[in-house]
């Protein structure tokens, strides 16, 4: 599997269930822990794997000590799952964790891989699956990455970016990534949604063992902006 589409939903509202099902989507990401969510979705899509994240507020989000952070994270995320009386153990259907969202880029991205390691043990010892990321294709955000770069200069770029988290990758079992183009999607063929296929081939270059399997967990326009 070189990458996935996961279908993204933060809540179990009227219509998510029939959406999901409508799209056929093999794996859906989702921060609703209600086992009534899972046993609809899986009722017509038996097959479908699911990927967790919690939300934690900004605030509560720790990478300045980030095994800490980690075992915090993994803390609430085994609550929601398994310790919830009130929405279900939803521990059977989860297959994959992701971790904190977008955090962790640039001067932080050693503290990041620290972090997604860590978690990745964690969820290991629970015989789950770790997706480490969770940030978009082009993060760090390179201001070099412009349109009049070929993408042989890009890849040369995102090999770079990309040393720090690469302890992390070597763990984890799935690269999650968000795919977006704001404010141009519809406009501008520069590097639209696959975006992902160059930091692949940066990977593929620093190692083949870095060639774990990609899950897009967000894709679209970025803030809902419409070109």
């Amino acid at each position: 599997m070189a990458g996935k589409i996961c279908v993204h939903t933060n809540n179990a509202g009227s219509g998510v269930v029939e959406s999901i099902v409508r799209s056929r989507s093999p794996w859906v990401k989702t921060l609703v822990a209600k086992r009534e969510f899972f046993l609809k979705v899986r009722e017509s899509l038996p097959n479908c794997k699911f990927l967790y994240r919690e939300y934690v507020p900004e605030a509560e989000q720790n990478l300045d000590d980030p095994k800490a952070g980690a075992r915090d994270y993994m803390t609430r995320v085994e609550r929601s799952i398994q310790s919830n009386w009130w929405n279900g153990n939803c521990w059977e259907f989860i297959d994959t964790i992701e971790g904190y969202n977008e955090k962790g880029l640039n001067e932080q991205a050693s503290a990041r891989a620290i972090f997604d390691i860590e978690c990745a043990k964690i969820a290991h010892s629970w015989g789950k699956k770790y997706a480490m990321g969770s940030f978009s294709t082009m993060q760090p955000n390179a201001k070099e990455i412009t349109p009049d770069r070929s993408n042989e200069e890009i890849i040369e770029i995102l090999r770079t970016l990309w040393r720090p988290y690469l302890p992390a990758v070597a763990e984890a079992d799935y690269i999650a990534l968000h795919e977006y183009s704001s404010p141009t999607i519809q406009t501008n063929a520069w590097l639209t949604t696959l975006r992902h296929r160059l930091v692949r081939l940066a990977l593929k270059r620093l190692r083949v063992e870095y060639l774990k399997p990609m899950l897009i967990t967000e894709f679209g326009i970025d803030d809902g902006k419409l070109g």
